[in-house]
């Protein structure tokens, strides 16, 4: 076996010298997404992230060539989640891309839409890729506006709400309901407020600012669109309801100041839920252990998890994912190879418990409940999480959701005005307006 040390070394300098990995190998090689070693194909697969989940990914990729000693997959983990779609970017563009790119349903389209991305039905209608149990919702977060498969969901996720259930225990809050609405969410918030003590906000004030977060859910459970064709589908008065609504309570003393919004971090350890300084948030359920764990580091609480509220439409979850996709810099020699991984990613059950839902929520729907029911599964914080992904998906409302080409500019500009209005240098109207113009002129171009 490989040793993991010098997987991720080669991975590493490939990725810095694409160009390298097409010439390079004893065999010669084809084109960036591969290179040919001495009775092996070498197949380059390149992930965000870094500590555990690079540990379980390694350990995924050790288990693949276990049982594939012909294929020899190159590792080419890139830390930080900004710079690795900087760096595919240009890879793409070089035509140097790994054969194998991990996915995200929210950056899918800039990469499907200029063909850097190879369709995947093919593989599907073969039989060389079983979808068969990934629910149709987390499905559709790897398909194209052609409607053709172009990553595999191996990693679900979806908005959540969570609360810190030892602060409003010890300031005599009760728990939200089951079923709330967004109505009975505010007011949960203020009556909150009214309970902490000083220096203790009910609420981060971050979601209001996060375009893919609790507002797409707000959307959907008004009865709304987010996205038209090449232009945004949802009503401008939502949008300006729901900054007014988080508006009114930043000045009211129930969320987070500006002036902290404006210093948080954006690593889970500096979240103000994290560090025992507001009571809410909303996150992708997924992040609940590492929340959890930093909160209980930090002895400030047990964090829990539950459903964002229901509106006058019912409810707004909405599923984006994480997968694998094929590139079109894969040579095609390479090809049979990589399907294979992706294949053995996504159905095997001994990947899948290596993995563990790392990335979001494993996508296939018996294997999600093996890892809800392994009675030597000691991440209770994980089970939680998985059964909330099942009752979501039980429901039979969720969707999935894909950003059009221009979603990151439009993602971008709504923290932008949003961060305007908290700073009072817009009304929520104003921002609403401006917003709108921006978005609509990204969604245009692209």
């Amino acid at each position: 076996m490989r040793g993991t040390q010098l997987r991720l070394l080669l991975g590493i300098a490939l990725a810095v010298v694409p160009a390298l990995a097409a010439c390079g190998g004893d065999g010669g090689g084809g084109g960036g997404g591969n290179a040919q070693g001495e009775g092996q194909t070498a197949i380059r697969y390149s992930w965000w992230g870094s500590g555990e989940r690079n540990e379980r990914t390694t350990a995924v990729i050790d288990l693949f060539e276990k049982a594939h000693q012909d294929i020899d997959i190159k590792g080419e983990p890139v830390g930080d989640f900004n710079a690795y779609w900087e760096r595919l970017t240009v890879q793409s563009t070089a035509k140097g891309a790994p054969c194998l790119p991990q996915m995200q349903s929210r950056y899918m389209s800039d990469y499907s839409s200029r063909n850097t991305l190879r369709p995947l039905d093919e593989y599907v209608e073969q039989g060389l890729i079983d979808i068969s149990d990934i629910p149709e919702p987390i499905l559709e977060t790897g398909r194209g506006d052609d409607g053709k498969l172009y990553s595999v969901p191996t990693g679900v996720f979806f908005y959540a709400s969570m609360y810190n259930e030892t602060m409003a225990e010890e300031a005599g809050i009760p728990a939200p309901p089951d079923n709330w609405t967004w109505e009975d969410w505010e007011q949960w918030l203020r009556d909150a407020a009214e309970k902490l003590p000083e220096g203790k906000y009910a609420a981060d004030l971050f979601p209001a600012t996060d375009f893919s977060g609790a507002f797409f859910n707000y959307v959907f459970s008004h009865g709304g669109e987010i996205f038209g064709d090449k232009k945004l589908a949802f009503d401008r008065q939502l949008l300006v309801d729901w900054w007014t609504m988080w508006d009114e309570m930043r000045k009211d003393g129930v969320t987070i100041t500006a002036e902290m919004l404006a210093e948080r971090g954006q690593a889970i350890e500096e979240y103000p839920i994290s560090t025992g300084v507001a009571l809410w948030n909303t996150q992708p359920q997924n992040q609940l252990t590492q929340t959890a764990s930093v909160a209980e580091a930090n002895d400030v609480g047990n964090i829990v998890i539950g459903k964002l509220p229901d509106g006058p439409q019912g409810p707004g979850e909405n599923f984006g994912s994480n997968g694998l996709s094929i590139s079109t810099s894969c040579p095609e020699e390479a090809v049979e190879n990589a399907v294979k991984f992706i294949e053995f990613f996504l159905n095997d059950e001994e990947a899948a418990k290596a993995y563990g839902s790392t990335n979001g929520a494993v996508s296939v729907t018996k294997l999600r409940q093996q890892q809800i029911d392994d009675p030597n599964q000691t991440d209770v914080k994980l089970v939680e999480s998985l059964r909330l992904v099942q009752e979501v998906v039980d429901e039979g409302k969720a969707r999935g959701l894909v950003f059009p080409v221009g979603g990151r500019a439009v993602s971008d500009a709504f923290t932008r005005a949003a961060t305007s209005v908290f700073q009072e240098q817009a009304t929520p109207e104003e921002a609403a307006d401006a917003f709108i113009a921006e978005a609509n002129a990204a969604l245009a171009a692209g």
